[in-house]
This record gives structure tokens, C-alpha cells and sequence, in this order.
């Protein structure tokens, strides 16, 4: 085949494969009655279910951005870098009222809230249905729709949060003849990175010295 026809061919292959995706994206946002302010804050299975009636908790993300700007403004005012009591307050205060604005709008029989979370832009709900749901959706007051299930921090992600790479890597510091203690209520002493543990320093490689109820 002539190298032109192979390069027609492929860009052929390409505007169909992007046709397939424009019209399966179209078709699903088509049967969800999904409205251009709605689509891509939730996900479809989240809203399949809501359709279908059934009552689920889900974590309502709102759009802080405003709230972050304040409070970057303000601490540039009190010429601080870091947030103080004063800041989480005056965001404790934007959080409830920007919830305000928006979970009023709920009926009864649509939904109500579960929890809220005084420091976080975000509020816990219970719907029952997806007239609830939609009527959020639509409010540019909300960012995302997430169901509420446990998340797994793994150490790609969670080593960076506590800000584990810059330690070891920058200063150095890897741990090594430092003991720590774990105060919770219960830990599994038996897992092989403590050294496959039978009992509290048993057997001699086994890192934890103790363990107490």
C-alpha cells in the first residue's frame, strides 16, 4: 500500500474510533437527561442508581475557591504563611454558609443531610431518587458527587502526603535507629515488614520491642 493510503487509512481509523467515543458520550449523557452543568461531577453509576430510585449516601464537594482566596488574602493581610485558629474559623463559617445556600434547596422526600464536616467543603447526604441529586448538580455551588466508600491510602500516595520523600532524600534521614511508638488500638505485629513476628521481640529479628492492651 502507498504510504498516502496508509496515512488516509489511519487518519480514516482515527475520526471513526473519536466518532465512537462523541456519540457513546452523547448517548450516555442522553439517557441520563444530563444538562451540560451536570455532566462530569458525577459518575454514571452513581446516577443510574439515583435513577432507579434507590436511597444512597453520597459526599457533596463544594467549590471553595472563593473561600481559599479569602483566607489567602487574609493571612497577606496579617502577613502570616501559615493558616492560624482565626483562618480555620473564618473558613468554618464560609463552609457553613456556603452549605446553606445550597441544602435548603432540598425537599424532604428528595434528600437530607447526614453529617457536614466544619472544616471541610463538603457535606455528607442522603438522596433518595435523582431529583434531589440533579437539582445540586446543577447549582454551580457544587464541584463533585463522590460515593461514600473507604479509600486505601497506598504509599505513592500517602508517603508524599506526610511529606516522607523530602526528608529522606533532602535531609537525609531514613529512620534508621529511631524508635517509635504506635498508640492505637490494635496493630498486627505479625505482618513481614516487622520482621514476621511471632511475639514481641520474637524472633530476634522481629522489630516491635512491645505491644499492650
Amino acid at each position: 500500500m502507498h504510504p498516502s493510503s496508509v496515512r488516509r487509512l489511519a487518519i480514516t481509523v482515527a475520526g471513526l474510533a473519536l466518532a465512537c467515543v462523541m456519540t457513546t458520550r452523547i448517548a450516555v449523557a442522553a439517557e441520563l437527561a444530563l444538562t451540560p452543568s451536570e455532566e462530569g461531577k458525577v459518575s454514571a453509576p452513581v446516577l443510574r442508581q439515583a435513577e432507579r430510585g434507590e436511597a444512597q449516601g453520597l459526599l457533596v464537594l463544594f467549590d471553595d475557591t472563593a473561600i481559599r482566596q479569602e483566607v489567602a488574602r487574609d493571612l497577606g493581610r496579617r502577613r502570616l504563611v501559615r493558616e492560624d485558629d482565626a483562618s480555620l474559623n473564618l473558613k468554618r463559617t464560609r463552609y457553613r454558609e456556603l452549605r446553606q445556600r445550597v441544602l435548603p434547596l432540598l425537599k424532604p422526600e428528595e434528600g437530607g443531610l447526614r453529617r457536614e464536616y466544619s472544616h471541610l467543603p463538603m457535606a455528607l447526604i442522603e438522596f433518595r431518587g435523582a431529583a434531589g441529586l440533579k437539582k445540586l448538580l446543577a447549582r454551580k455551588e457544587v464541584r463533585a458527587v463522590y460515593p461514600d466508600r473507604p479509600l486505601y491510602a497506598h504509599l505513592a500516595q500517602s508517603l508524599p502526603l506526610i511529606g516522607q520523600p523530602s526528608v529522606a532524600q533532602v535531609m537525609g534521614r531514613s529512620g534508621a535507629g529511631t524508635t517509635v511508638a504506635v498508640v492505637d488500638t490494635g496493630l498486627d505485629y505479625t505482618r513481614s515488614e516487622f520482621g514476621s513476628c511471632t511475639a514481641p521481640g520474637v524472633p530476634a529479628g522481629c522489630r516491635v520491642a512491645a505491644a499492650v492492651d
